[in-house]
């Protein structure tokens, strides 16, 4: 009896044991598939970072933005951030003991992203896009006679209004401007003359009469310039 109380007794002990090692969750399961998901989506971000040039499309405000962003090497410098996040992620997975560091490894790819490749970016994008209509803008306001109205065509840019901080009419349409400013010559004599800021491509000088224009200022590109109301006022 003693002998079988002997062999007998440590037994619960054991499946214990081992009932405890079999409903023990297992969290790094759960930190594979996380981290294979983080993989999968930090890649998709290198690609399209390093693609970004040939995904734009044509801006008629910036017809070479494609072509400046390439040049500025913030693609490739974006891919490179995130193509070196994306080899520390495989590193990690690769080490079960390490895998608690993956969201350590995408905080520090995402603040050398936002470092060396948001904010330069944005600076970038804010030169070439805002940087001449700001520049015109003060011209504009520098060279703008007492009642004379200011016209932008092409594409519509409200922030001229902020920039100017006066009365902006917009058109899509040279053709469209043109029909204004011969009304406004009807209706509002006083004032001799318009002032248009265009895209290079929608400055329609060639329904202007010669000398009927004057060129104030470019920058990217836009012209400023001020079209006279006088050959309208011959024909009425």
């Amino acid at each position: 009896m003693v002998k079988t109380n002997n062999l007998t007794k440590p037994a619960p002990a054991i499946v214990g044991a081992k009932t405890d090692n079999l409903t023990k969750p297992a969290p790094t399961r759960w930190l594979w598939w996380s981290g294979l998901f983080n993989l999968v989506l930090v890649l998709a971000i290198a690609s399209f970072i390093f693609l970004s040039p040939n995904l734009i499309g044509y801006d008629p405000a910036v017809p070479d933005l494609k072509q400046v962003l390439q040049d500025s090497g913030i693609p490739l410098r974006g891919g490179i951030i995130w193509g070196l996040t994306a080899a520390a992620v495989v590193f990690l997975l690769r080490k079960k003991q390490l895998r608690r560091w993956l969201w350590s490894a995408n905080l520090v790819g995402f603040i050398a992203f936002l470092i060396f490749v948001l904010t330069p970016g944005y600076f970038l994008v804010d030169k070439v896009r805002q940087m001449p209509l700001r520049e015109l803008a003060a011209i504009a306001v520098q060279q703008q006679k007492p009642g004379e109205e200011l016209i932008m065509v092409g594409f519509e840019k409200p922030s001229l209004v902020f920039y100017t901080q006066r009365p902006v009419t917009f058109f899509s349409y040279f053709e469209f401007a043109l029909i204004y400013i011969q009304q406004s010559a009807v209706k509002n004599p006083a004032s001799p003359s318009v002032l248009i800021l265009a895209q290079y491509n929608k400055t329609g000088e060639e329904f202007l009469q010669p000398g009927q224009s004057k060129t104030i200022a470019e920058a990217g590109s836009y012209k400023l310039m001020r079209v006279s109301k006088k050959p309208f006022l011959l024909l009425d």
